[in-house]
């Protein structure tokens, strides 16, 4: 049997994170943004993220990599 496939793909081996109630709200607002104020929040987003790093993880949730970097090679 192949043994790559014995190990497990990486996104087997991550606990499922479900969404917060907080977090379902935040995405139901934000797809209510127009196109251009969607976009200024993602740069501002962007630009938090490079001046102060990435927020810890949440208390209830054991820390994983975020669900947007791409998998590790």
């Amino acid at each position: 049997m192949d043994q790559a496939r014995l190990t497990p793909l990486w996104h087997e081996r991550q606990p499922v994170l479900l969404p917060t109630r907080f977090e379902l709200e935040l995405v139901q607002a934000f797809r209510q943004l127009s196109c251009s104020d969607q976009m200024t929040l993602c740069r501002l987003a962007h630009s938090l993220l490079q001046v102060q790093g990435p927020l810890p993880p949440r208390a209830d949730q054991p820390a994983v990599a975020p669900r947007f970097l791409p998998r590790p090679h």
